[in-house]
């Protein structure tokens, strides 16, 4: 489905991406079935991978909402929608500063999430928003660092396909470059 979804939106020339976020975001809030949640998140998130000219003010004003379904118990596809929201935060400048430190914070309690999955999408969102919003995220850096350090996710994530260079870059991106000058 999500293949189906990400080849449509690619091929998008009359009808505005509109046409295909909202029921897929509505269904993502209204599901209460994890599949039907994972398949909406999926879908959406190869949607805004693939689309050519995705509708960035709605997915920025839709963050909020995803962040707010993330926290929530009943919605039990959280690896699905990080992943979403990775996608989201690849294709649009957040530029409001509340927001991104919403989002960073948002992922960085999912770093210490017992959902492997989880840590693992929280960790490539981060990553995205490191590469996307680097100047804006200097205040944020050492609470993230932290956590990643108290998790020991250089080690953990080792083992799930190459989330140590996650690792690697966050630390690059968030830690001045005078501080890598050598001699």
């Amino acid at each position: 489905a999500a293949a189906a979804t990400a080849a449509f939106a690619a091929n998008i020339t009359n009808s505005p991406f509109s046409s295909i976020l909202r029921p897929l975001a509505d269904s993502l809030a209204t599901e209460q079935e994890v599949s039907a949640q994972s398949a909406a998140a999926m879908c959406l998130s190869a949607a805004v991978d693939a689309s050519p000219a995705p509708d960035i003010y709605q997915i920025v004003k839709l963050l909020p909402k995803w962040m707010k379904l993330l926290k929530c118990d009943s919605f039990r596809a959280k690896s699905a929608l990080l992943g979403l929201i990775r996608s989201s935060v690849s294709v649009c400048e957040i530029g409001n500063c509340n927001l991104l430190r919403d989002l960073v914070i948002c992922m960085a309690e999912f770093l210490k999430s017992e959902d492997w999955a989880a840590r693992k999408a929280a960790a490539e969102a981060l990553k995205e928003i490191a590469v996307v919003e680097r100047d804006s995220l200097s205040e944020l850096k050492a609470s993230c660092l932290k956590t990643f350090e108290s998790r020991k996710f250089d080690k953990v994530f080792f083992f799930f396909g190459g989330s140590l260079e996650i690792f690697l870059f966050l630390v690059f991106v968030f830690v001045p470059p005078f501080f890598w000058k050598t001699g």
